[in-house]
């Protein structure tokens, strides 16, 4: 959403950043909406129609992962130049948010109403997350910046809307530093589902050491999206028949690193019941 709002893309081999906005407040960004989108949400969507076209019904097409919030207010402003802003003037950020969340359903809507099969359903391109309705994966990962007090305070509402809005939701909480939030997502009522990422030089998500996180999801009601990729088969079959034991088989969707056809199949019959 930051390129389709103002930011331009950075392309490069492996990825795709996006350049912040020149500006000498954050003030500066309340010119931004949906009605002067960039070019670019215009090309994306043209995109997205021709290759809804060219699958004719063979295959899904994704709704883009187009993020939401502080995440957006942050690619366009720069995370640091956020940081100061929360502090020396908090209204103006609000307002340049709600013009972010209210943007979000607009985009969301228009992808929707291309992509969505006979039934309603769809699929959304971040965790490649397949459900009945409007589905969306939502973040917040500048959070790992800020306290709980400004989460409450300047993303939670966000969120709230979204998950209000969207038929199925999952929160993509990412991090050791954004943990401090992990009760505030979960009192999200609307959510669903949860995907704990435990970041770089961390234990994969089936290490024991994460089970609190996933012990107050699961009494929260919401479900558990966990990748496991640490060790070799054994080790994947092990921990998730640990998490099975503990928790069953409702609400858990585990997704394994790359690996051989052969490995792929034990993974099957020793986890099937």
């Amino acid at each position: 959403m930051a390129s389709y709002l103002k930011c331009e893309p950075g392309f490069s081999y492996d990825t795709i950043w996006y350049k912040e906005v020149e500006a000498e407040s954050v003030s500066d960004l309340l010119n931004v909406s949906y009605e002067n989108s960039t070019h670019w949400w215009y090309d994306h969507l043209k995109a997205i129609e021709k290759t809804k076209k060219l699958a004719n019904g063979d295959c899904y097409v994704c709704i883009p992962d187009i993020q939401e919030n502080l995440d957006i207010v942050a690619a366009m402003r720069g995370s640091q130049n956020l940081c100061f802003d929360l502090m020396d003037c908090p209204e103006d950020v609000k307002k340049v948010q709600k013009i972010v969340d209210d943007s979000f359903f607009k985009y969301y809507d228009a992808i929707y109403e291309v992509v969505k099969d006979e039934e309603g359903n769809s699929v959304y391109t971040a965790f490649s997350l397949w459900g009945r309705g409007k589905v969306a994966k939502l973040q917040c990962d500048f959070s790992a910046l800020i306290s709980k007090e400004l989460f409450d305070e300047f993303v939670l509402p966000a969120l709230q809307r979204q998950t209000a809005y969207l038929d199925r939701t999952m929160y993509h909480l990412d991090g050791v530093m954004a943990l401090r939030h992990l009760d505030s997502v979960l009192s999200l009522k609307k959510l669903n589902a949860l995907q704990w990422t435990p970041g770089a030089g961390q234990e994969d998500g089936g290490a024991e050491k994460w089970y609190p996180i996933y012990d107050k999801a699961m009494n929260a009601g919401k479900s558990l999206w966990i990748q496991i990729y640490d060790g070799d088969v054994d080790a994947w079959i092990n921990k998730s028949k640990k998490i099975l034991k503990r928790y069953g088989p409702t609400g858990i969707y585990f997704v394994y690193g790359n690996t051989d056809e052969e490995s792929a199949k034990k993974l099957i019959k020793e986890l099937k019941f």
